[in-house]
């Protein structure tokens, strides 16, 4: 992710493909950025840099293949197809949508209870890592980061048949409850950051298990 702006840059939000002849090379650039993000602004992430820069390729590409990954491009040429502008623009900003996602998985928080009445007439969905190159503020990019992850959760949605969806982890949204790190790590999706021990001393106890992040979360209907 550059630390420059381009001149009267062209924003816009490409949705990352899960299958392609270059896959190696999305997916080089999908790491790389996420630890360009990790290095640039470690206070903004629940987890250290170390914890994803020893990852494999493999796992990245799993986490790929269970997410919707959204990029934010700043295209210097608006004429070059999806796939090429994701590999030859910079990134700016990215985020992350997941699910269906079972009510067992998306309840992980007992303070999140209680469960709706009738959990099978919405679908569930975890939106994370919203995050934007700092050098680009003042373009709007959170906001049309956000704005695309609701109109992917909605298409993906109503493919199924189903018009509400409650997300939880979005901008904006009213806080739900209190979350601890294995928690969080839970909900996104990234149980591989979580160490197998996380109770045999006070620093693992506080560190994964403390009540320290908000959830938040929305309910909403599509048309």
């Amino acid at each position: 992710m550059g630390s420059n702006t381009p001149i009267d840059p062209q924003y816009c939000i490409l949705r990352l493909p899960t299958s392609s002849p270059r896959l190696t090379d999305l997916i080089t650039k999908f790491r790389d950025a996420k630890l360009a993000a990790l290095l640039e602004d470690p206070t903004s992430w629940a987890y250290p840099y170390a914890s994803e820069a020893n990852h494999s390729a493999s796992l990245w590409e799993a986490r790929l293949a269970r997410q919707t990954v959204l990029i934010c491009v700043a295209a210097t040429n608006p004429s070059r197809s999806t796939e090429d502008a994701l590999i030859q623009e910079g990134w700016v900003g990215f985020a992350a949508v997941r699910g269906r996602i079972v009510c067992e998985a998306y309840y992980t928080a007992p303070e999140m209870q209680p469960i709706p009445e009738s959990p099978e007439a919405e679908t569930r969905w975890h939106v994370s890592d919203l995050y934007f190159n700092l050098a680009h503020r003042g373009h709007s990019i959170a906001r049309k980061l956000g704005a695309a992850c609701m109109v992917t959760i909605g298409e993906l949605a109503t493919a199924e048949g189903n018009h509400k969806a409650r997300i939880s982890l979005l901008v904006s949204f009213r806080e739900s409850a209190k979350v601890s790190m294995r928690e969080g790590l839970e909900a996104n999706g990234m149980i591989e950051n979580i160490p197998n021990d996380t109770t045999s001393t006070e620093e693992l106890g506080r560190a994964f298990h403390s009540k320290v992040g908000i959830a938040m979360e929305r309910v909403v209907e599509f048309p």
